[in-house]
């Protein structure tokens, strides 16, 4: 029973505030290592949004240099008498807009489409001056026209690559209810996907950049399938269940267009490195737990040993069995203990050859006392 007591003390002593703490830590590990992990990804994102945003910028600050450059407006607001005066205005144009447009590292290109000059080339080339007649029936062209002098930003493949396109219709500075032409920049859609193929959400997360209809426009050759509604905020994180895994979902907006920059990747994925530090911390526990057990295990018998020992001993000096003595442990309470019982023994032993001796002489001398003369 004393060793039983003395294993359940110790291990209600050591081990279940084991299990409590390897319990809280391992909770508080996982839920650390998931935050950070949730943040460095959204954090990437966000830069990579930047990135992109940056691009963009570059986009619409050239489309408005273009739209307001002293030659452009200058050629495209008066008339053409000649051949000759047309391919004048034309050369002054491309040399002073598109020529450096063609060596810059964001934008690929540069068209200028020409509302009233029917006499401008009707050939459809980048970084060229052309007439707005050979785009005239398409929508994006008609849209920029609609839009007043917005900007309209659109997926476009015109030139046998896709390209993210800006384009804006330019009015006269002088007189601004006439328009002059529609200007478009072309970014090459390889420079979005040297920014984002880089990022690295988990082992197979993806970053998708869909447009303002939730349409994929990166990677050309996937579609997103995340329901766009989930996208309804400017920036946000969700779970959603894809293909029967569960996803974390995580977006945020380019203010100049409003498409959506997004990040899919397994919530597994993510919790893996968190799962992995919980095990660890389990294994931890596991193998703590063991010693702990084993060392209650050592210490109830290191104590409860000795004691059960001399309480056997100690009920055969019930019986009568005074001779007997005990080996003393080497230290400690027990040894004084063991060492208390000795002198007992001893005390008891002398203290009945004492008595026994008394009664002999006090015998001798009663016999003495009657013995006849």
């Amino acid at each position: 029973m004393l060793f039983k007591r003395l294993l359940v003390s110790y291990i209600l002593i050591s081990v279940v505030p084991l299990l409590v703490a390897a319990a809280v830590t391992s909770n508080i590990t996982a839920r650390m290592i998931n935050e950070e992990i949730q943040r460095t990804t959204v954090q990437a994102l966000d830069q990579a949004g930047k990135n992109i945003s940056g691009i963009f910028d570059e986009a619409k600050n050239a489309i408005f240099s273009v739209s307001m450059n002293r030659e452009l407006q200058s050629n495209l607001s008066r008339e053409s008498a000649s051949p000759f005066e047309i391919n004048r205005e034309i050369t002054a144009i491309r040399n002073n807009l598109l020529y450096q447009g063609i060596f810059n590292d964001s934008y690929s290109s540069i068209e200028v489409y020409a509302i009233n000059k029917k006499m401008y080339p009707m050939r459809h080339t980048q970084n060229d001056v052309m007439s707005a007649g050979i785009v005239e029936g398409q929508d994006w062209y008609r849209t920029t026209v609609h839009m007043g002098g917005k900007l309209y930003w659109r997926v476009s493949n015109d030139f046998g690559r896709p390209q993210i396109s800006v384009s804006r219709l330019v009015f006269d500075v002088k007189n601004y209810t006439n328009p002059l032409a529609v200007v478009s920049v072309d970014i090459d859609l390889d420079v979005i996907k040297s920014i984002l193929s880089g990022i690295r959400l988990g082992k197979t997360g993806r970053v998708f950049l869909l447009d303002n209809r939730g349409q994929t426009i990166y990677p050309i050759d996937e579609n997103m399938t995340v329901p766009f509604n989930l996208l309804d905020a400017t920036s946000g994180s969700d779970r959603v269940n894809l293909n029967g895994r569960e996803m974390r979902v995580i977006y945020n907006t380019l203010p100049q267009t409003g498409w959506k920059l997004v990040g899919v990747v397994p919530v597994d994925e993510l919790t893996r490195k968190a799962d992995m530090a919980r095990n660890i911390i389990y294994l931890i526990a596991i193998i703590s737990l063991l010693v702990a057990v084993m060392m209650s295990v050592y210490f109830s018998c290191s104590i409860s040993n000795p004691i059960m020992s001399l309480a056997g001993i100690m009920k055969k000096v019930e019986n009568g069995d005074l001779n007997l003595s005990v080996s003393t442990p080497l230290k400690g309470e027990i040894a004084i203990l063991y060492s208390s019982f000795n002198y007992m023994i001893k005390m008891i032993n002398d203290l009945i050859q004492e008595v026994y001796v008394s009664r002999i002489k006090k015998k001798e001398a009663e016999l003495k006392l009657f013995k006849p003369r």
